[in-house]
């Protein structure tokens, strides 16, 4: 895949059911060698982890949706200094999100179904460019961070998000 160095939007979907393609269990290591890559879409796969992300150095958008064995997000995706929207959509067995102390580009940030979620990084409250934080469904969150730190917020949404002692 490393050989794509001019490819800019890359979507990886499974089949149309809720199992998604059940023979990609890993994304190749060298995903993170497509630098020119902007739009990265990953969809119902049963991966169970994901490769380092550090070399996608122009990705401005990316979405994990109905990924149902993700545990862990890399920590390299809190350091995509480019990315402008992350959507994270239906991560069942997702229980943290890495420190994005690197995205400061980052305006949208949407978190949904991802049920096994408790605590949201700190560094969230210190991106200064989100205008857009959506947080739905998420019934094992306790905590939001201060949010202090966002100095452009235009929209929030925190629903159905029972658990949650706030901090805003």
């Amino acid at each position: 895949m490393g050989e794509l160095t001019r490819l800019e939007a890359l979507e990886i979907s499974g089949g149309e059911g809720y199992e998604g393609n059940t023979f990609l269990k890993a994304l190749p290591a060298s995903l993170g060698r497509l630098g020119q890559l902007k739009q990265l879409t990953l969809r119902r796969l049963e991966l169970e982890a994901m490769p380092d992300l550090v070399g996608l150095t122009a990705l401005d958008s990316l979405t994990i949706r109905s990924c149902v064995k993700i545990k862990t997000l890399p920590a390299s995706i809190g350091r995509l200094e480019a990315l402008k929207r992350l959507t994270l959509d239906v991560l069942d067995q997702l229980r943290e999100i890495p420190d994005p102390i690197g995205l400061t580009a980052l305006d949208s940030l949407v978190i949904v179904d991802c049920f096994n979620i408790q605590a949201l990084p700190r560094g969230i409250g210190k991106l200064g460019a989100l205008t857009q934080l959506t947080l739905d469904r998420l019934a094992e969150l306790q905590e939001i961070p201060d949010l202090i730190g966002l100095t452009a917020p235009g929209f929030l949404q925190i629903r159905s998000c029972d658990k949650i002692k706030a901090h805003i």
